[in-house]
């Protein structure tokens, strides 16, 4: 059963909203992305989002694992970061032979 989202008053994200003008952020981002109100009927989303000082991004999007791919080129990278620290993008891109990946 999916858990119901919190209702908050009108003055309560006013309240929230001004602590985050003011560099006072006491909530995580996550709080404060529950507090976004799809139905608002005078702000939208994204003027929402501006208020509360979270990314729309962090609202709409969802964390994507990363493919096996990209994990093994990345493992591959550090490898040989480790064994030449010094080599530069170019170099590492040559000497993997990832053809530029």
């Amino acid at each position: 059963m999916a858990g119901q989202r919190k209702r908050y008053s009108a003055d309560f994200k006013a309240k929230v909203a001004l602590e985050a003008i003011r560099g006072e952020r006491s909530m995580s981002a996550g709080r404060r992305q529950e507090m976004v109100d799809r139905s608002h009927p005078g702000l939208s989303v994204v003027r929402q989002c501006a208020l509360l000082s979270i990314c729309r991004s962090l609202y709409y999007g969802s964390v994507r694992g990363k493919s096996a791919e990209k994990l093994a080129l990345i493992r591959l990278i550090d490898a040989q970061f480790l064994e030449t620290p010094w080599y530069g993008s170019w170099q590492m891109c040559s000497s993997n032979g990832s053809g530029g990946h």
